[in-house]
């Protein structure tokens, strides 16, 4: 999403890689954590790394993981301005992200209200697609239309967690 979006506004893809990067391992590292919060032993049936490797591991390699994502950014520099790389890692999306796993799990002591539920999902997987979105508005230096990229990508999240939480519940995921 993050490179769709740079594409889409200025065609150029190359200086945006690192954010890109830098998002997708965000991503990647939710799900290590999120496995081992929902005991998940298979992921695209696959063994998680929890379930292979055991919980202590996979937890050192969740926190690795989560700081090559901060260093990816790094590589932006000489690429573009010093401040389009300040305004990236000052987006709060991976704290946001963490808060709406906090809602999840808390809502399985209790069902929540609607309201609370959508909450959880623009946080849990609205944000990060949102974050993506925005990245690559950002990147491109399109200062104007970040807020329009980032809206764009929650409402996608949301669509998309909406299909998962209703498969994992009512559905069956094709192979």
């Amino acid at each position: 999403l993050c490179l769709a979006m740079r594409e889409a506004l200025d065609g150029s893809l190359p200086d945006c890689l690192p954010a890109a990067l830098s998002v997708e391992i965000a991503h990647r590292t939710s799900l290590i954590f999120d496995d081992i919060q929902d005991h998940s032993p298979q992921r695209n049936h696959r063994g998680t790394l929890w379930a292979v490797y055991g919980v202590d591991q996979t937890l050192n390699a969740g926190l690795t993981l989560s700081c090559y994502g901060r260093l990816a950014i790094q590589d932006m520099l000489g690429l573009v301005d010093p401040s389009t790389i300040l305004v990236v890692e000052r987006l709060h999306a991976v704290i946001d992200l963490c808060r709406g796993q906090y809602m999840d799990l808390h809502f399985q002591e209790y069902l929540p209200p609607l309201s609370d539920y959508m909450e959880m999902v623009r946080l849990k997987t609205g944000i990060l697609m949102g974050a993506a979105c925005q990245v690559g508005a950002v990147v491109a230096g399109d200062r104007g239309q970040n807020t329009a990229a980032r809206r764009f990508g929650e409402a996608l999240g949301v669509a998309f967690q909406l299909q998962d939480d209703y498969l994992g519940v009512w559905g069956h995921q094709s192979p």
